[in-house]
């Protein structure tokens, strides 16, 4: 699935959007200097989406399991991020969302990365059984890929460490083959049917049990209740590429 050079190289170029909220459907938008409360860690991350649902705030009781913050990363550009250790294990966990969070029709964008390793790693979940899955690699068969699923086998991209700052976005259609993975590019390096899910929040950093914890860094996390048109999709990952310094191929 490619959107093409020629808008999408310009809108790049450009530095596209000043935030996520200049696109309609915007339903959670986390960024690493935005919304922290902090006492051993992040205790409490919230939500600048500006729809008033604050069960969509992250929240991490336990002093050893928050993140930690990085002011100035010098690996995003001088911009904040937040670093989840998986020996804690970090992870920041929502509410129950008001709305559901949209997978069954939606878009998401994730700016991380993670260390490089074999172990598993999960970069989102779901609560509830039912999975809204973003990790590193194939049930703990090799670092070198990064799966989305929801209850099937799922979109899986080989040959991708994410060693490195990436972006990462997801166009979830429940049930679809129509469903696509994008990592650092306007073009889709996975599409297939994830399978269909309902979950009832998110967790950020780790699964829903806390277990396969990422052990890494996540700068900014944005959603949308709808697929994104390709000149939406062009502009997010100009604003994210310009803000964090990461370079996006066509």
């Amino acid at each position: 699935m490619s959107f093409g050079l020629g808008l999408g190289t310009a809108l790049i170029q450009s530095g596209g959007i000043s935030s996520p909220l200049a696109i309609s459907g915007n339903v959670l938008w986390n960024r690493a200097d935005l919304g922290l409360h902090t006492a051993t860690g992040i205790s409490q991350w919230d939500d600048q989406s500006g729809t008033g649902d604050a069960n969509k705030n992250f929240v991490q009781a336990v002093g050893g399991k928050q993140p930690t913050r990085n002011v100035a990363d010098a690996a995003y550009n001088n911009q904040s991020t937040f670093s989840f250790a998986s020996s804690g294990p970090q992870f920041m966990v929502s509410g129950t969302w008001a709305v559901p969070p949209p997978v069954a029709t939606g878009t998401w964008f994730l700016v991380g990365n993670q260390d490089g390793s074999a172990s598993q790693q999960a970069y989102l979940d779901g609560i509830t059984a039912a999975l809204l899955r973003l990790d590193n690699n194939n049930a703990g068969l090799g670092a070198s890929q990064l799966r989305f699923f929801l209850s099937a086998a799922g979109l899986v991209a080989g040959g991708l460490t994410n060693s490195h700052p990436s972006i990462i976005a997801v166009q979830s259609v429940a049930g679809s083959a129509s469903s696509a993975l994008f990592v650092n590019a306007l073009t889709a390096v996975a599409t297939g049917n994830p399978g269909t899910s309902a979950p009832t929040g998110v967790v950020v950093g780790a699964n829903v049990s806390g277990l396969v914890p990422l052990n890494g860094k996540i700068a900014e996390l944005i959603a949308y209740n709808r697929i994104l048109a390709a000149n939406e999709m062009a502009l997010v990952f100009a604003y994210l590429s310009t803000r964090y310094g990461i370079t996006v191929g066509p």
